[in-house]
């Protein structure tokens, strides 16, 4: 439909660094998607306040089909609400997509909820330990090391969840 749908946000502006990755989500929304519109954006930073958030904007705006978060603890509470306005049937066109790929938000796309996609950072907690790990070895052997440590950004779906985070991790 030419691109046209109620988008709603679930951010959390309390903190500099989730504001900031709030910001960047919402310009590149409005340069990717330019005519999806956000009726909605609200704090939830875990699942009951994402599900509580989510309760109320589908209340005000039932034709909201997309749903944007800061974090895994957002997603799951919007899928939670999702389920109940929805039922059993998820609509091809309806999706949440947010920073994170927690437990709950991995759970859900591999059993055809809502949650679309999510971003994870550097990958596997497995992949996350040996990142750091590494970090702490060298700041211990007295290496100089980056003041700003950049980690991949790597969008999971459920066509690829399964090489991020593998089974056997």
């Amino acid at each position: 439909k030419d691109g046209r749908c109620e988008v709603a946000f679930l951010g959390y502006p309390q903190t500099p660094i989730l504001l900031d990755r709030e910001e960047g989500i919402l310009a590149k929304l409005e340069e990717l998607a330019p005519n999806a519109e956000v009726v909605a954006n609200q704090p939830a930073i875990n699942p009951t306040e994402g599900l509580d958030a989510m309760e109320t904007i589908l209340q005000a705006h039932p034709d909201v089909k997309v749903v944007c978060c800061i974090g895994g603890g957002g997603a799951a509470g919007s899928n939670e609400a999702f389920k109940a306005f929805y039922g059993d049937e998820v609509p091809d066109d309806a999706g949440i997509f947010a920073a994170d790929c927690t437990d709950e938000e991995q759970e859900a796309m591999k059993n055809g909820e809502f949650n679309r996609m999510s971003v994870a950072i550097t990958g596997s907690p497995r992949t996350n330990a040996d990142v750091i790990y590494d970090i702490l070895v060298k700041a211990g052997h007295g290496e100089e090391q980056e003041h700003n440590i950049y980690r991949e950004l790597i969008p999971v779906t459920v066509d690829n969840i399964d090489e991020v985070f593998g089974a056997a991790e």
